[in-house]
């Protein structure tokens, strides 16, 4: 199982580069930092062996981008996650819906066909949870949690001790570590290098569509969040979520995870920026962060080879 995720990992990584419009050769470079960044092998540590199926919210993302509508393949991959894990079925039916409003933007489809694919949808799903026993239990969820497992404001620079060398550890709650999200050295030094540049001569090309899945992420993110707000081991914010929502959060405690679409996409976003320089150089500088990682992530690897 753990073989398979790997590969599907770095394929559809692969793809979904070549979606966005990154050279097929140079994709195959950049998608080996998705099959080594650090969310993704951190899952194996605590034993959380479904939820090292990343794969599916990259899936999610590469029908997205796909140029037509398929609404075959999406039912298909909506049916799957549903066989591995709860949460990664919310990321997946919220790219769903996204690509839902895309399609319609783009006139790809019209508002009956957009509400007969919800409907089909949702009835399926329905079917398939009901079957495999996620309402076996019944009664009222424990929301003990909400707001402990969250996703840290500083996540995406917060190697938590094992997974850099060089970035120094970020202060932060006892529960943030449902919330990891590092990106990795040598991520962050191309999204500087990446950033730089763009400020200095780029021009970023808004793709038609876009801003569905944009909405979606970021509304994922601050449910991520949560609603206590934290910077560090600093609690900037504390609000209440409203009462209609308390039974679906409570669903949903662990917060955290909920950043792992958006944490893919901002990926994808600072590989894109690179990948786009002269060949030579964007090889290169890729390369050179690659291995950067690679080595920076040691400590890590020797806690999943102890563990594994």
């Amino acid at each position: 199982m753990l073989l398979s995720c790997f590969l599907l990992q770095t394929l559809l990584a692969w793809k979904l580069l070549c979606l966005v419009g990154v050279e097929r050769r140079l994709a195959v470079l950049g998608s080996a930092f998705f099959v080594i960044a650090p969310p993704f092998l951190f899952r194996m540590l605590h034993g959380h062996y479904a939820l090292v199926a990343h794969w599916t919210v990259l899936a999610s993302l590469c029908v997205f981008f796909l140029p037509r509508h398929r609404a075959g393949l999406r039912l298909l991959l909506l049916v799957g996650t549903t066989l591995i894990h709860a949460y990664l079925l919310v990321m997946v039916w919220a790219i769903w819906c996204s690509d839902l409003l895309q399609r319609r933007l783009l006139g790809q489809l019209r508002w009956s066909a957009v509400l007969t694919e919800l409907a089909i949808g949702h009835a399926v799903v329905s079917l398939v949870m009901l079957v495999v026993g996620y309402f076996m239990l019944g009664g009222s969820v424990d929301d003990w949690g909400l707001g402990v497992y969250r996703f840290n404001l500083l996540s995406l620079i917060d190697p938590d001790h094992l997974w850099s060398q060089v970035m120094p550890d970020q202060p932060s709650g006892d529960g943030d570590y449902e919330g990891f999200a590092f990106l990795g050295t040598g991520v962050l030094v191309l999204a500087a290098v990446g950033g730089v540049h763009w400020l200095r001569c780029g021009r970023w090309s808004w793709r038609a569509g876009l801003l569905p899945l944009c909405l979606m992420l970021l509304g994922l993110t601050v449910f991520a969040v949560s609603p206590s707000v934290a910077f560090g081991n600093h609690e900037l914010l504390r609000y209440e979520w409203p009462a209609a929502t308390k039974t679906l959060a409570a669903a949903f405690r662990t917060t955290g995870r909920m950043v792992w679409p958006a944490y893919y996409l901002v990926t994808v976003g600072i590989l894109l920026l690179v990948l786009r320089f002269p060949r030579r150089i964007a090889v290169g500088l890729c390369a050179a962060m690659l291995l950067l990682q690679v080595a920076d992530m040691e400590h890590g690897r020797r806690a999943l080879h102890q563990r594994m």
